[in-house]
C-alpha cells in the first residue's frame, strides 16, 4: 500500500520498532479504517446527536414559550442573540483552549456544560435565568462543536476526510427530526410541556460518560506537544499499524498563545485563506441559522396554526441529515471549494423560491431542499476551514472563523422582526439569497483546493 507523504513521494524506509517494522506515514493517511477507529467515529456521532438536540430545540420551543410567557418577537430575538453570543464565546474559547490543552479535554468539558445548561433551561422560572442558561448552552455546545471539526479532520485519512466528517454528522444530525417528532408529541400536551424538551437535551451526560472513558486524544495534537510516543501508540491502537511519526514531528511546531495565534491567522502568509473563510462564514452562517431558528416562529406569526407550523418545520428539517449525507458524497470532490460554490448558489436560489412559494406542501418541499443545501455547505465549510491551517493553529482558526459566523447571527437576530414587519416573509428570504452570492463569488475566485490531500501537505 502506498502511504501519503508531504511531497507525494513514496514513504521513507521503515525502521525497526518494538513490534517489528515501523512505517513512516502522516498519521492515518493511506491506512484503512478498522473497527477500533470506527468506534471513535461512533462516539463522536453520539456526542453530535445530543449536541444537536440542544442546537435545534429552540426553533420548536419558541412559539410555545411566546404563548406560555406572553413574549413578543423582540424577546425571542433577545434569547436567540444571547445563544449566539454564547456560541461566539464558545467558538473562541474552544478553539484556543483545544490548541493549548488538547482536543479531548475541550470536547468533554463542552459536553458537560451544554448538557447541564439545557437542564437549567428546562427548570428556569424567569426570563433572565432562561437567557443566561441559553447563553451557557451556546458556549458549551459550540466549544465542543468547533473542537470536533478539528478532531475529526485530524483522525481521518486524508483521502476520505470529507466523507467521514459527512457520515459522522449525518448520524449526529438525525437528532433534528428526532427533536421535531418529540416537539410535535410533547408541546401540545400543555402550556409548560416545552420544558421536557430541554430536559431531554440534558441526556448528553450519557455519551459524556462513554467518551470520558474511551475517547483518545488527537495524535496530531500529541505530536505538537512533543508526546510522539503517545501519538504513535494511539495510531497503532486505532489502525493496527506500528507507525513512525518522527518525520511528522520534525515539521510540527508547538501551539502558540492566543494572541500569537490571532496574529498568525491574520498574517500576510495566511491572508488569502483567512479573508475567504471570514467572508464565507460571515455570510453563510446567518443565512442558514435564520432558516433554522426562525422558521416556526415566522410561520406562526404569518398566521399558520401552531400545529401546522410545527409539522411543516419538522418536515423541512428532515433535510438536515439529508444535507449531511449529500456532504459526505460531494465534499471530497473538486478540491472542496467547488462543492461549496455550487451549494451556495443552490441555497441562494432556493431561498428566493421559498420566499415566494405558496401552498403548504410546496413550502415544505422547497424548505426541505433549502435546509439540506444550507446544512451541506455549512458542514463542508467547517472541514474546509480546518484544512487551511497547520496543526498548531488549526482549532484556533476554526474557532475564530466559526465565532465570526455566530457573532453575525447574534447581531442579525434583532433585525429579523423589523425586516419581517416591513418586507414580510418574502423579504426575509430574499435578503438571505442576496447575502449568499458574494460568498460564492469569493470562494470561486480565491479559495484554495484542499480536499483529498494530507493536512501536512496543505499547510
Amino acid at each position: 500500500m502506498t502511504l501519503l507523504t508531504s511531497d507525494r513521494r513514496a514513504a521513507a524506509p521503515a525502521r525497526p520498532g518494538p513490534t517489528g517494522p515501523r512505517r513512516a506515514t502522516h498519521y492515518f493517511d493511506g491506512l484503512p479504517v478498522r473497527a477500533a477507529h470506527r468506534r471513535v467515529f461512533v462516539l463522536v456521532m453520539i456526542a453530535y446527536f445530543f449536541d444537536q438536540l440542544d442546537n435545534w430545540n429552540f426553533g420548536y420551543i419558541a412559539p410555545a414559550l411566546r404563548s406560555s410567557w406572553g413574549l413578543g418577537l423582540e424577546r425571542i430575538a433577545t434569547i436567540n442573540s444571547a445563544y449566539f453570543v454564547g456560541m461566539t464565546v464558545g467558538g473562541l474559547l474552544g478553539g484556543f483552549c483545544s490548541d493549548r490543552f488538547g482536543r479531548r479535554r475541550v470536547f468533554l468539558h463542552g459536553m458537560a456544560l451544554f448538557s447541564t445548561a439545557s437542564v437549567v433551561n428546562g427548570l428556569a422560572g424567569g426570563f433572565g435565568l432562561f437567557v443566561a442558561a441559553r447563553a451557557l448552552t451556546g458556549v458549551g455546545l459550540f466549544a465542543m462543536m468547533v473542537c470536533s471539526h478539528t478532531y475529526l479532520a485530524e483522525i481521518s485519512p486524508g483521502e476520505s476526510r470529507g466523507r467521514w466528517q459527512g457520515r459522522v454528522a449525518a448520524v449526529g444530525y438525525c437528532a433534528v427530526p428526532v427533536i421535531g417528532i418529540a416537539a410535535n408529541l410533547i408541546i401540545p400536551l400543555g402550556a409548560q410541556a416545552w420544558r421536557a424538551l430541554f430536559i431531554l437535551g440534558g441526556l448528553g451526560i450519557i455519551p459524556l460518560a462513554l467518551a470520558w472513558r474511551s475517547l483518545p486524544e488527537s495524535p496530531r495534537w500529541l505530536v505538537s506537544r512533543g508526546r510522539v510516543a503517545e501519538a504513535e501508540a494511539t495510531v497503532r491502537a486505532l489502525t493496527g499499524h506500528d507507525v513512525d511519526l518522527s518525520q511528522a514531528a520534525a515539521r510540527t511546531g508547538r501551539p502558540p498563545g492566543p494572541l500569537t495565534s490571532l496574529r498568525t491567522i491574520f498574517s500576510r502568509a495566511n491572508a488569502r485563506p483567512t479573508a475567504v473563510l471570514l467572508v464565507l462564514f460571515a455570510l453563510e452562517t446567518p443565512a442558514s441559522f435564520i432558516v433554522r431558528t426562525w422558521i416556526t416562529t415566522l410561520l406562526d406569526a404569518q398566521g399558520m396554526s401552531m400545529r401546522l407550523a410545527l409539522v411543516a418545520t419538522f418536515c423541512m428539517q428532515i433535510g438536515v441529515p439529508f444535507g449531511c449525507w449529500v456532504s459526505s458524497r460531494v465534499s471530497d470532490l473538486g478540491g472542496r471549494k467547488w462543492p461549496i460554490v455550487a451549494l451556495l448558489l443552490a441555497e441562494s436560489a432556493l431561498a428566493v423560491s421559498f420566499g415566494h412559494v405558496r401552498g403548504h406542501w410546496a413550502l415544505i418541499v422547497v424548505g426541505f431542499l433549502l435546509t439540506a443545501s444550507g446544512m451541506a455547505v455549512g458542514l463542508i465549510s467547517c472541514t474546509y476551514a480546518t484544512e487551511n491551517y497547520p496543526t498548531r493553529l488549526r482549532n484556533s482558526a476554526d474557532g475564530a472563523h466559526n465565532a465570526v459566523g455566530r457573532s453575525m447571527v447574534a447581531a442579525i437576530q434583532p433585525l429579523v422582526p423589523g425586516l419581517f414587519a416591513s418586507a414580510g416573509f418574502t423579504g426575509v428570504f430574499t435578503a438571505i439569497a442576496v447575502g449568499l452570492l458574494p460568498a460564492a463569488a469569493l470562494v470561486a475566485a480565491a479559495g484554495r483546493r484542499t480536499g483529498g490531500r494530507s493536512l501536512e501537505e496543505i499547510s
